[in-house]
């Protein structure tokens, strides 16, 4: 998914492995929801690694609109070359050809309901 969970676990790969290809699939063109967010600031010590990070979020600490964040984080993904295909998964046959799968599509996952069926556990 290429919500702010999926954006920000993929800018982070992307700037700790920067030679990877990363595609993020979204089934919405724009953005949904209205939420609010309250952040604190010693809370992104982590993702404040890199000087673009801090950059991005200043202008949103510390109440942030989710979709004017997001709007933030696409921008960034896009900037550091990270692929966003606009297209729903609905089959796991449907990533054929990527090696690590990521599922971050929300409360209702298919893509996690389906890998859980197949997932054992001890």
């Amino acid at each position: 998914g290429g919500g702010l969970v999926g954006l920000f676990f993929a800018i982070e790969l992307k700037l700790r492995c920067p030679r990877l290809a990363i595609t993020i699939f979204e089934k919405r063109a724009t953005y949904a929801r209205k939420h609010q967010l309250r952040i604190a600031r010693d809370s992104l010590t982590m993702v404040a690694l890199d000087v673009r990070w801090s950059e991005l979020l200043q202008g949103f600490l510390p109440d942030i609109s989710t979709a004017g964040l997001e709007c933030g984080l696409k921008k960034f993904s896009a900037e550091l070359g990270i692929f966003t295909r606009i297209q729903e998964v609905t089959k796991l046959k449907m990533l054929v050809g990527f090696d690590f799968v990521v599922a971050t599509d929300g409360r209702r996952s298919q893509i996690r309901k389906t890998i859980a069926h197949k997932a054992e556990c001890d």
